[in-house]
């Protein structure tokens, strides 16, 4: 667990470092196309705007992520806590099924209920490991889009990609 997060610190000071340099690299190209355009109140707009949401965005979003799924994983906790005594009801109607029914219809839907659970939890358990590693790699490309948000072209890519990783974040207590 110790090495996972070395690597995982490691990956996003890259990450940073690259989006950086992109951000410096930007700036660079948008005061010299401000200059030859004459656009002195669109490249003033640039440094005085969008480099400090560009930065922010950059550094903020980590810790803004671990707090969002720190609030999803309470609040999945809190709906599937509800849910406790509906299980044992559902146990205790199935367990009934056998004094009702013969032993071989019994035994029959139990099969048939235990099948489909297992399957129905081998897709959910796939569905969260694709929802961890998707907001590990939106987190982990979140500096270079920001990076980015300082070229008009790309400008709408860092609330898109805000958009996906809410989502993303919240899914799992739709999931829940």
């Amino acid at each position: 667990d110790m090495a996972d997060d070395a690597v995982a610190v490691l990956d996003s000071r890259l990450t940073v470092g690259g989006g950086a340099v992109l951000l410096l690299l930007l700036v660079l190209v948008g005061v010299a196309r401000g200059v030859i355009s004459g656009d002195v109140g669109g490249m003033l707009r640039r440094i005085a705007f969008e480099l400090p949401v560009s930065v922010v965005g950059m550094v903020g979003l980590v810790t803004l992520t671990q707090v969002l799924v720190r609030l999803t994983d309470a609040l999945s906790s809190q709906v599937l806590g509800n849910f406790s005594a509906d299980i044992k009801s559902f146990g205790t109607v199935v367990a009934s099924l056998t004094v009702l029914s013969g032993q071989q219809a019994s035994a029959f839907v139990i099969f048939v209920l235990g099948l489909v659970t297992v399957l129905a939890g081998l897709v959910l358990v796939a569905e969260l490991v694709v929802r961890s590693a998707l907001i590990y790699i939106v987190v982990a490309f979140a500096p270079l889009v920001f990076a980015a948000r300082l070229w008009p072209a790309t400008k709408g890519a860092s609330r898109k990609l805000l958009d996906l990783l809410v989502a993303l974040v919240l899914s799992k207590l739709v999931i829940a």
